[in-house]
């Protein structure tokens, strides 16, 4: 059981995105600058038989974008049970541990989408790994990273708690991401409040 400096119990990301299911929404609009991103840009022309894996969808954020991509597969995968019941579309749900080996097959999806997602993961390298072997070639992962300065404090139920984070860099994930053959661009994006200010990267990596 780990603790910051204050005494605020720092919990696993399984255990706080359930304890904080039906919370996590009151928090959206803090992204909304990022989100107004049409992400149609950035992924290529849609073919037939087209798969989408949404990592880290529990909260279903991604789907309302992804779903504009109008793909034939959509596959919602997270790590907390119970924030993933809470995704109101009848798509398939996978509860998994992205630290260990996927539960999909070799080249199985043709768009990989993990945002807010990889300062969670600690092995970002095995990450890249197991994306690089569940797309399918010269296909995309896009990969959204909030540069966070400081752990957001919950308070439910009177437990204060933060969920455990690693400090990686949007530098360090482009430099894993080659280490798999990805080629990557990298484009920062501006708080709607602060335009002088780069708090989002948009990592576009293609296999």
């Amino acid at each position: 059981m780990a603790y910051d400096s204050k005494h605020t119990e720092i919990l696993a990301p399984e255990v706080w995105y359930n304890k904080t299911k039906d919370e996590y929404k009151k928090y959206w609009p803090h992204l909304n600058s990022f989100y107004s991103l049409d992400f149609n840009r950035f992924v290529p022309r849609v073919r037939n038989d087209y798969w989408v894996l949404d990592l880290w969808a529990g909260d279903w954020r991604m789907y309302e974008q992804l779903k504009k991509i109008n793909p034939d597969g959509y596959v919602a995968c997270d790590c907390a049970k119970e924030l993933l019941k809470n995704h109101p579309w009848r798509v398939k749900k996978v509860v998994c541990d992205l630290e260990k080996s996927w539960p999909f097959d070799d080249q199985s999806f043709d768009l990989l989408s993990a945002f807010f997602l990889l300062e969670h993961i600690e092995n970002i390298d095995h990450f890249f790994e197991e994306a690089s072997r569940v797309l399918k070639d010269n296909w995309q992962l896009l990969i959204g990273h909030f540069l966070q300065r400081r752990l957001f404090t919950w308070a439910i139920n009177g437990e204060r708690f933060k969920i455990q984070q690693f400090p990686h860099t949007i530098e360090d994930l482009e430099e894993a991401a080659k280490m798999q053959w990805f080629r990557t661009w990298i484009l920062p994006l501006r708080d709607v409040c602060d335009t002088k200010t780069i708090t989002w990267h948009l990592l576009v990596c293609e296999k």
